[in-house]
């Protein structure tokens, strides 16, 4: 105790003395902490500097060997020896917080030091952090998040900078032991880094502006703010934290630097800029989605975005469809249909919910961005099995087509759809030959493919066979583009079947035609009239092209009673006869029209050797009993052949009528 008032005694004395010398040899020599000896040294030291009694370096000398371990640390400090100093605090278990005292503030000194260059900045940097930590952890175990939210903002703190490989402040918080609440958890996380910390902040503010000046010139990722304890996306997502809807959407759509990039230049409607910045990195619209992007619901769903920038993303979303695109809008047929042919192309595979590639090109058709023969040639060619089958057509290849058809088991109808029809097209296509059209039009679908095949076998027994076994009625297979009693004409008189093959689709043309022509040619006259009666048939309506049942039975068969002849005279002249000759001599042109086009009916078929339709009419023109429209008509519409012209001339169409005419 002697010792130790002895010690203080020398020590005021060489103090007040002013005598620093004497002051350092001597605590060196005794190996004096002053804190130990008497605290009160400093106080006592600091009242004689504020009389100015004593000299600042003395004063100085006192303050910093109040401690030992401030002497250490501004040893090793000065030598900017930064691991020897992690060294020093860590074995002899040092924590700067704790050797800063009302005379020395070691942030304070730090900076002093700093500033004259004394010190590197890792030093200061090191020195920061570590004295931070302390109070960071101290506020933190007061639970007191607003305090440490004040503490962090005054000081600047980095809570990521308070990490060593002595310490971690996340593993820290999460300790069980340590007992931190949620609120100071939750606040660590979101402030860990300064550029999380810094766009929450924009985030909660609904600064777009700044948020983006930001990330731009920080060169930061939102996705980068990302760590095994935090989520960008679930914390804009979750109700908690109150963040608006619009800035969820600019997190999740800018997350990365592409889609960062990109999404500015779909925003500011820049078509331009945005295919060369695709093309001059390489990048595919449609990757940059994910759970939780979807690039063509973002264009969808902002009305800001031009329609034009839409319909670019679209038709350009990925790689695949975005050369084929390219190609197309380069409007060179030539090097599109090369390029289809050598890559075996379907265009409808470049298609999805959102994207019609044809619906496309008839955008860039009325554009004038293509022409018509690009447009046409991308809806010919729409699948791949279309695009084989016009290659065929246009080579008129039927052998070749044929076999295609039945090898793939395919009808030639089900390739239309509402951009497409094939009886359009190759009515339209004077390159396509006559034959061809005909196999076209005559092997449509299966049904039809399949009796036409039967015919053109030319074996009447085979085909009665399948007829009758099948119930067939020859009209079935017609439609507005196909006359299978004129297909039977031309393939007699291209010799490909017999008279009687012929005949036999004329006279089963309905089922009521071929039933009532069997029990006439049987001589059944009591089956045929009751038949007749019983079924209300009207005789009249069994006429059609080149085919007159009176004609047909008086003139055709052989061995016919005259009763069954009669019988049939009878009720066409009751019936048939009468309703066409009442609606001209009561001049109905309407009806007259309204009857000829329901029943396929042609003036010609009423001619007898008694009566000519012709002489008849110019009669009652010439009595002026009917109008020259109703003359007309009737001569116009004398005959198939006749009525087809007339019908080709009102059409205007050329084409089909010198087709025609060359028949």
């Amino acid at each position: 105790m002697r010792d130790k008032l002895r010690i203080v005694n020398d020590i005021k004395d060489f103090i007040n003395k002013n005598d620093i010398n004497k002051l350092k040899d001597y605590i060196k020599n005794e190996n004096i902490e002053i804190k130990r000896i008497d605290k009160d040294i400093e106080n006592y030291t600091n009242k004689l500097y504020n009389k100015g009694k004593i000299s600042n370096e003395l004063n100085y000398f006192v303050k910093i060997h109040y401690d030992k371990n401030i002497v250490n640390f501004i040893e090793i400090i000065k030598k900017n020896d930064l691991e020897k100093l992690k060294n020093y605090l860590l074995k002899n278990n040092v924590k700067l917080y704790d050797i800063n005292y009302k005379y020395f503030d070691i942030m304070k000194y730090s900076i002093f030091l700093m500033e004259r260059k004394e010190i590197s900045s890792d030093i200061y940097t090191y020195i920061k952090n570590h004295f931070n930590r302390i109070k960071v952890i101290e506020i933190m175990k007061k639970n007191n998040v607003n305090e440490l939210r004040s503490f962090s903002m005054k000081n600047n703190i980095e809570f990521k900078e308070l990490n060593d490989n002595t310490f971690d402040i996340i593993n820290y918080i999460n300790s069980p032991k340590n007992k931190i609440s949620d609120d100071i958890k939750k606040f660590v996380i979101e402030t860990f880094v300064f550029k999380r910390k810094n766009i929450i902040k924009y985030l909660k503010e609904e600064n777009v502006i700044d948020l983006k000046k930001y990330i731009k010139n920080n060169k930061i990722e939102i996705k980068d703010l990302n760590d095994e304890n935090f989520d960008i996306i679930d914390y804009v997502n979750s109700s908690t934290n109150s963040i608006s809807f619009k800035m969820k959407n600019f997190v999740i759509s800018h997350y990365n630097k592409e889609r960062f990039e990109i999404i500015e230049l779909i925003s500011n409607n820049d078509i331009n800029y945005l295919k060369e910045y695709i093309e001059k990195n390489s990048i595919e619209l449609e990757k940059l989605n994910d759970e939780n992007f979807d690039i063509l619901n973002f264009i969808n769903k902002n009305i800001e975005i031009s329609e034009s920038m839409k319909i670019f993303v679209i038709s350009h979303l990925n790689k695949k469809r975005y050369d084929i695109v390219e190609l197309i809008r380069e409007n060179n047929l030539t090097k599109l249909k090369n390029y289809v042919e050598k890559n075996n192309i379907e265009f409808k595979s470049f298609e999805d919910s959102y994207f019609n590639i044809i619906k496309y090109s008839f955008h860039l058709y009325n554009y004038n961005i293509i022409f018509c023969n690009v447009k046409d040639y991308i809806i010919t060619r729409y699948t791949k099995q279309r695009r084989l089958i016009i290659n065929m057509i246009k080579k008129n290849d039927i052998n070749g087509l044929k076999g295609y058809i039945e090898k793939n088991s395919i009808e030639l109808e089900k390739l239309n759809d509402e951009n497409f029809d094939i009886l359009k097209y190759i009515n339209k296509n004077i390159k396509i030959s006559k034959s061809m059209k005909i196999f076209v039009i005559s092997h449509l679908n299966k049904k039809r493919y399949d009796i036409v095949e039967l015919i053109r076998e030319n074996n009447l027994t085979k085909l009665k066979n399948y007829v009758e076994k099948n119930n067939i009625e020859f009209k079935s297979f017609e439609d507005s583009s196909f006359n299978i009693i004129k297909y039977s004409f031309y393939f007699y008189g291209c010799k490909t079947i017999s008279c009687d093959v012929r005949d036999y689709v004329i006279t089963g043309y309905t089922r009521q035609r071929r039933l009532i022509i069997n029990m006439i040619k049987k001589n059944d006259f009591n089956g045929q009239k009751k038949y007749i009666i019983e079924n209300n048939v009207k005789i009249d309506e069994l006429n059609g092209y080149n085919f007159n049942i009176v004609k047909y039975t008086c003139d055709y068969l052989y061995n016919i009673s005259s009763k069954v002849t009669e019988l049939i005279k009878d009720f066409y002249y009751k019936r048939g006869f009468s309703i066409p000759i009442c609606l001209i001599k009561e001049n109905k042109l309407n009806q007259l029209k309204e009857y000829t086009e329901k029943n396929n009916f042609i003036f010609e078929s009423l001619n007898t050797n008694n009566f000519n339709i012709i002489e008849y009419i110019l009669t009652l023109y010439q009595q002026n009993l009917i109008s020259l429209e109703m003359k007309n008509f009737i001569i116009y519409h004398y005959n198939e052949k006749r009525k087809m012209i007339v019908k080709l001339f009102e059409k205007n169409n050329i084409n089909e009528l010198k087709e025609y005419s060359e028949k």
